[in-house]
C-alpha cells in the first residue's frame, strides 16, 4: 500500500512536490497552510526595481522570492550583480530564470550564507535582499553590522488560507496519514492554530518532515514526537527522507 503524505506547502510548490512524490510512489493530500499574496507596498518595490543597477549583490531568500521577483521585473537582470541564494532550491529557481552563476551554501539557513567567503568583506557594498514580509532579521542586520548598505525588497506576503477545519481534520484522520511535510515555522503555527487545543494531541503524534533546524526546534518545543529533518528544502531531499523513513 502506498504511503500517504500530507503536503502543507503553498502553491505552486505544493503541486510541484506532489507530482514528484507521485512519481516516486507516494500518495499525497494537499492542504497548504500558507497562501502567497501580493505585497501591500508596491510603490516602494517598484522604486527598488528601477534602481537595480546600483546594487552590487542580490540575495534571494526563497524560491517564492525568485518567482515573484522575476514576474514583476520589467527589464533584463543586471549582469554585474553577484547573486546569492539561501539554499539549493532557491538557486535552482534562479537558474531557471536564466541566472547562470548563483552562489549558495550547502546548508539551508542564514547563518550558513553569512559564513561564506564571498560575504566576508561587504563594507560599503550595496546589497538587496528579495524576501517575503516577516521572517528573521538576522541576515540583513549582520550585513549592516559589517558596513554594507542593505535594502529589502518585500516581493510577497503570506497569510493563513481559508480552510474548513472540521472537514480537513476528518479527511486527515480517515486517510491515516503517514507523514506531514511542513516547510516553515509559520506554516506549522497555522496548522496548530487550525486544529486547536482539542486536537493538538493528535497532531503531536504524527510524523513531521521539516526543512530547517528552526522549524524542527519549534516543533519539538510544541511537543511533537517525531520530527524528521531534510538536508535542504528541495523536492528530492524531502523524498529521500521519506524513503528512509518508510
Amino acid at each position: 500500500m502506498k504511503k500517504k503524505i500530507l503536503i502543507t506547502r503553498p502553491e505552486p510548490f505544493a503541486t510541484q512536490l506532489a507530482q514528484a512524490m507521485y512519481a516516486a510512489g507516494f500518495d499525497t493530500i494537499l492542504c497548504p497552510m500558507l497562501e502567497i499574496v501580493e505585497p501591500r507596498k508596491m510603490t516602494s518595490l517598484e522604486k527598488l526595481f528601477q534602481d537595480l543597477n546600483f546594487f552590487d549583490f542580490a540575495i534571494f531568500i526563497s524560491p517564492t522570492a525568485v518567482l515573484k521577483t522575476f514576474s514583476k521585473l520589467k527589464k533584463p537582470w543586471p549582469t554585474h550583480i553577484k547573486v546569492f541564494a539561501i539554499g539549493q532550491g532557491t538557486a535552482k529557481a534562479l537558474m531557471s530564470q536564466g541566472i547562470s552563476k548563483v552562489i549558495f551554501p550547502t546548508s539551508f539557513c542564514s547563518e550558513s550564507l553569512l559564513a561564506m567567503e564571498e560575504l566576508k568583506n561587504v563594507k560599503n557594498k550595496k546589497i538587496i535582499i528579495f524576501r517575503g514580509k516577516g521572517g528573521r532579521p538576522l541576515l540583513g542586520n549582520a550585513l549592516e553590522a559589517q558596513g554594507a548598505c542593505v535594502s529589502h525588497a518585500v516581493v510577497y506576503e503570506r497569510k493563513m488560507p481559508a480552510i474548513l477545519r472540521e472537514k480537513q481534520l476528518k479527511l486527515w484522520k480517515e486517510a491515516r496519514i503517514d507523514a506531514i511535510v511542513v516547510s516553515s515555522q509559520e506554516a506549522l503555527e497555522n496548522m496548530i492554530s487550525l486544529v486547536g487545543e482539542k486536537e493538538k494531541c493528535w497532531l503531536q503524534q504524527q510524523c513531521f518532515l521539516v526543512t530547517s533546524l528552526k522549524t524542527q526546534a519549534y516543533a519539538h518545543h510544541q511537543g511533537f514526537k517525531t520530527v524528521l529533518l531534510a538536508r535542504d528544502a528541495s523536492d528530492q531531499a524531502i523524498i529521500d527522507v521519506l524513503f528512509r523513513r518508510t
